[in-house]
């Protein structure tokens, strides 16, 4: 009886042991799937605080979206400009983003008036914005993003050494 008590006791300790190694297995796994969403998010962190210091915003300042929509275009100087109808009157000043849906800049406003205001569209030649390009795998990798006389987008200033891989903007 006392041995079959003790060989119990035994197969019962390793059994417990199978499910503590079972479980610390599963408990890394988890640690590392967590430390990756760490990671990203202080990847996002700093990516946002990278924008919001090129679009001049602070922490705590809530900017409120005005919708407008586009009433005229022209071309003056080789560069592209629209012209939007929202003007001072509704708190539109110079030099603030303008963005389309999904968050996409399109350009900066280059002057305002009290019912209309002039945007100068990112692909005019006169157009200069920082930019950062990261994705999961490399470290992020600035630059200017400039506009050209053909309206094309120009990636420049890219540090030396620093390679792009395709598809990475």
């Amino acid at each position: 009886y006392q041995f079959s008590y003790q060989i119990k006791e035994w197969t019962e300790v390793l059994t417990n042991l199978k499910k503590t190694k079972e479980e610390i297995s599963r408990l890394k796994e988890e640690n590392l799937q967590l430390q990756s969403q760490i990671n990203q998010l202080r990847e996002i962190a700093q990516e946002n605080q990278f924008l919001r210091k090129q679009l001049n915003l602070s922490q705590s300042l809530e900017k409120k979206l005005v919708l407008a929509q586009v009433v005229g275009s022209q071309i003056e100087n080789f560069n592209q400009v629209i012209f939007i109808n929202k003007g001072k009157k509704a708190g539109i000043k110079k030099n603030q983003p303008v963005i389309i849906a999904g968050n996409i800049l399109i350009g900066q406003i280059i002057e305002s008036f009290d019912s209309f205001s002039k945007v100068l569209l990112i692909n005019s030649p006169q157009s200069k914005i920082n930019v950062m390009i990261q994705d999961k795998t490399s470290e992020p990798i600035q630059g200017i993003l400039k506009g050209s006389s053909d309206f094309r987008l120009i990636l420049d200033l890219i540090p030396q050494g620093k390679k792009l891989k395709e598809n990475q903007i």
